[in-house]
């Protein structure tokens, strides 16, 4: 059923580490970076020698740091973990990193030197891979494979919606956005062949009404907007390469990616996760021009970014301290003027 009080519930009794527990009991209450610190603790204990835990334990301790990792969006941290010890990996676990890092040669590699599972979850990442090599047709096909293979695993659940079923319905609208993802690609090849601008608004528009609600897990917020990222940057390099099509189309998928870098943001900074919050926005393309709508995208990123400073110890407030002022708001509108002032208000009191 997926109710994970019950297991929490269950680990601390059978945990004969006191760093167990407490690691457990921070992870329950959503505060990953903490519980994270505490199996990285346990485990360099263990291999100090100054705690004796059982297997099932250390292996406890090592399958609940990877999903820490996956709370807190630590992907290239996950990268280098297996690239030190590739052999002791699960195979699933290899694939979803190199989809997120994103390593899409690697991942595309595996999936052609080992069959593949008839599960859902493999084959979306495989659908990915395939859909980055330009094999629309064979992405359709694995998209829909994936589908009737959630759809079978939707009906082994009991007919009461509970915890278990949440995966799944995430699931789905990864696929359906697969769906949309190819349909975005084949417009672009339309496009290129016609010399016309494709009509990407539609789906770009559902793309921004269709998000998780925002007390949901933050993996399955970050999936989509990885997701999204490479999309809209794959948009971004094919119009590019077409001539006569860029401008205003290549602008609007800039600011599709801030946009939902920002909202993705904004749901971690809801979560306490400011140190997430700050590296998503941080990856974004720098802004350098002062058109009116750059300037509202930076807008968007700046406002973030100090709202999370506000939240933060007071070294860190600092630090949005100095952004604010080093920040000219020349060229801002004047009601975004007024919310970096008074944002820059809170800082001080910070």
């Amino acid at each position: 059923l997926g109710d994970m009080d019950a297991w929490h519930g269950l680990w601390q009794r059978r945990a004969a580490q006191p760093l167990t527990r407490v690691a457990l009991s921070h992870e329950q209450y959503g505060q990953w970076s903490r519980a994270q610190a505490y199996y990285v603790e346990a485990m360099r204990r263990a291999q100090t020698g100054e705690l004796q835990g059982s297997k099932v334990e250390m292996a406890l301790w090592e399958s609940r740091w990877v999903q820490c990792v996956r709370h807190l969006n630590q992907w290239e941290a996950l990268r280098d973990y297996i690239r030190a010890v590739p052999q002791q990996q699960p195979h699933k676990l290899v694939l979803e990193c190199y989809w997120r890092t994103p390593d899409w040669v690697a991942l595309a590699d595996m999936f052609h030197k080992n069959p593949v599972e008839e599960v859902a979850q493999l084959k979306l990442w495989q659908t990915y891979a395939t859909l980055q090599e330009g094999s629309i047709q064979v992405a359709e096909q694995q998209c829909n494979q994936g589908i009737q293979l959630a759809l079978r695993q939707w009906a082994l659940l009991p007919p009461i919606a509970y915890e278990t079923h949440m995966p799944l319905l995430h699931l789905f609208q990864q696929f359906q956005e697969l769906q949309e993802s190819a349909q975005l690609l084949v417009e672009l090849q339309a496009a290129a062949r016609a010399n016309a601008a494709p009509d990407l608004n539609s789906i770009l528009t559902t793309w921004r009404e269709r998000l998780p609600n925002p007390w949901e897990p933050l993996p399955a917020w970050s999936e989509l907007a990885t997701w999204r990222n490479h999309m809209f940057n794959q948009i971004n390099n094919s119009l590019h390469a077409t001539p006569g099509l860029a401008g205003p189309l290549v602008v609007a998928g800039y600011q599709e990616m801030i946009w939902t870098v920002v909202r993705f943001a904004a749901v971690t900074r809801d979560h306490g996760m400011n140190a997430v919050c700050l590296g998503a926005l941080s990856k974004l393309p720098p802004i350098t021009g002062h058109s009116p709508q750059e300037m509202a995208d930076t807008f968007l990123k700046l406002r973030e970014q100090l709202k999370c400073y506000t939240q933060m110890p007071a070294a860190e407030a600092q630090v949005g301290l100095s952004l604010a002022a080093a920040t000219s708001l020349e060229h801002f509108k004047p009601q975004h003027k007024a919310e970096l002032c008074k944002l820059k208000g809170d800082l001080y009191v910070a």
